[in-house]
C-alpha cells in the first residue's frame, strides 16, 4: 500500500461507518480518490458508492460522466448512482 492509501485507510478504520458515497468527476484527482477507496473499502465492511454529474456547462462533459460510469462498472462499484443534470449559465 503506498502513503495516501494507507493514511486513507486509517482515516477509515478510525470511524464506524458502513457506506460511502464519494463524487466522481472524471478528473484524475476523483479518480485517483475511488481507485483507493474501491481498493480499501472492502477490508473495511464499507459499502461505495459513486456520483458523477453531467453539468453540460461546456462540451465534453456528458462524455466524462459516461467514462465515470463505465469506470464504476469495470470496478464493480454497486450501486452506481449516475446523475445527468442540465445546469444552465446565467450571467
Amino acid at each position: 500500500m503506498d502513503p495516501l492509501e494507507e493514511a486513507v485507510s486509517a482515516a477509515l478504520g478510525a470511524t464506524d461507518i458502513t457506506r460511502l458515497g464519494v463524487a466522481v468527476s472524471g478528473g484524475s484527482d476523483s479518480v485517483a480518490l475511488l481507485t483507493i477507496l474501491h481498493r480499501i473499502t472492502d477490508a473495511h465492511s464499507i459499502s461505495l458508492s459513486a456520483v458523477t454529474v453531467d453539468h453540460g456547462l461546456r462540451s465534453g462533459s456528458a462524455r466524462e460522466a459516461e467514462s465515470v460510469k463505465d469506470l464504476c462498472k469495470t470496478c464493480g462499484i454497486n450501486p452506481v448512482s449516475y446523475t445527468h443534470l442540465r445546469a444552465h449559465e446565467t450571467g
